[in-house]
């Protein structure tokens, strides 16, 4: 996922994407300098967005079970 898709998800909204993940849009931008959202910053925006926004190399099998998470509400 880019960060321009995770703003966009919080309604191009960087300070509503930062809440959402209880940082400070300081961060937020910062990813977009270094060209990515970290990968634990991916997970949990995958389950967030309740597979809205899709972590990189996602897969449900191996990485959820390792989280011990799933989808179901």
């Amino acid at each position: 996922m880019s960060v321009d898709e995770v703003i966009r998800y919080f309604g191009n909204n960087a300070s509503a994407a930062a809440r959402a993940l209880n940082t400070t849009p300081h961060n937020i931008y910062r990813w977009r300098r270094e060209g990515q959202v970290p990968r634990g910053r991916q997970y949990e925006l995958h389950l967030k967005t309740r597979g809205a926004l899709k972590a990189d190399g996602f897969d449900p099998d191996v990485d959820y079970l390792a989280m011990g998470r799933t989808l179901a509400p």
